[in-house]
């Protein structure tokens, strides 16, 4: 019984060097035509309490990818669930440009953070998707 003789060819140094260009090449085009409008700054409207007498619109501004990214931080509680409380006191200084709120005792006397707090959760993952 013959047996065949495994070959195995073995890429010199200049053939390695030219594939690592080539990929370099190839993923900093890659890079270059991936590139989207930036988000910082978009913006978005919310009407909380619509049809009521209490109706009110939030405007949110998306406060870059770093600083979106370090609110969800964050707001995560150890079990990586979004603690409400903890993002709605971060997006009071970043996020919710109007009304100018300083606190979420703001809610005390205004209806409508059970509407507000998921949509800016979803406001911030829209903006890190780049999807704004």
């Amino acid at each position: 019984m013959a047996t065949t003789k495994k070959t195995e060819t073995k890429k010199t140094n200049s053939e390695l060097a030219l594939e690592a260009h080539n990929r370099e090449v190839r993923t900093a085009k890659q890079a270059k035509t991936s590139e989207i409008e930036t988000m910082m700054g978009k913006t978005q409207e919310i009407t909380l309490g619509k049809g009521t007498d209490k109706e009110y619109t939030v405007v949110l501004q998306f406060p870059g990818v770093a600083r979106a990214m370090e609110i969800e931080d964050i707001a995560a509680n150890r079990f990586n669930n979004i603690a409400f409380s903890a993002l709605m006191e971060e997006c009071v200084k970043d996020v919710i440009v109007s009304p100018k709120i300083s606190s979420v005792n703001y809610w005390n006397s205004h209806p409508g953070l059970d509407e507000l707090a998921p949509q800016v959760l979803r406001f911030l993952n829209q903006g890190l998707a780049g999807q704004l």
